[in-house]
């Protein structure tokens, strides 16, 4: 509670440093892709809201050029490589955010349902796009309406997590490939069982996930 009283309070500090109303620092936001009322940032202001997206911290980041995400530290989850949250980061690039997996993977505008200011460090540079996730399967580390960062046209290694298409199913899945050549993609969570990749199917590898935005 402590941590979030304090983060409003650094935000309207650094809005009013600025000479900005609400609905100034309302607008900035729309333009780069968050959509937030005034209404709701006086509230972020005031200690009231305990739950704030992490794609707002990062757009509050970029305009201010002030790492806001550090203030709440370990009280808020955020698995986005090692980017080092003590320091301000300057360098953002704004990706589309996709429903689901089949519309990242044909670059469909109509699954756009918002946008996200990237930062460009580590393995973020490139063709990175965000997803919304619909579902449990990859849970405990992944859950339902989480964003997860996907580097297109990027090959996972065994083990690690990718978005796939398979039959024209959109899938987040973990990739294991056997000795023998199979090609597995399992859930983390066991009560999902593994598609195994068949000569017939019709297989696609979106790409592999750099990050993850837990919500």
């Amino acid at each position: 509670m402590e941590k979030i009283f304090k983060l409003g309070n650094k935000i309207r500090s650094k809005r009013e440093n600025n000479n900005w109303s609400l609905e100034e620092l309302s607008e900035k936001l729309r333009n780069i892709g968050i959509d937030i009322n005034p209404s709701s940032l006086f509230r972020i202001e005031k200690g009231q809201r305990q739950k704030i997206d992490t794609t707002l911290l990062l757009g509050l980041n970029k305009i201010f050029n002030f790492n806001f995400i550090a203030i709440l530290d370990n009280d808020y989850q955020i698995k986005i490589g090692n980017i080092d949250l003590n320091n301000p980061i300057t360098d953002f690039k704004t990706i589309p955010i996709y429903d689901s997996i089949s519309a990242g993977f044909g670059s469909c505008e109509s699954g756009i349902i918002g946008h996200l200011p990237l930062p460009q460090t580590n393995g973020f540079r490139g063709d990175v796009i965000a997803i919304r996730v619909d579902g449990n399967s990859m849970e405990p580390d992944i859950k339902n309406g989480d964003t997860v960062l996907i580097k297109r046209e990027i090959m996972p290694d065994n083990g690690e997590v990718g978005a796939f298409i398979l039959n024209g199913e959109g899938l987040l899945k973990r990739y294991k490939k056997t000795d023998r050549g199979d090609i597995i993609l399992s859930s983390d969570n066991k009560n999902y069982d593994p598609f195994i990749i068949n000569e017939s199917d019709e297989f696609h590898i979106v790409g592999k996930k750099v990050g993850v935005f837990n919500h």
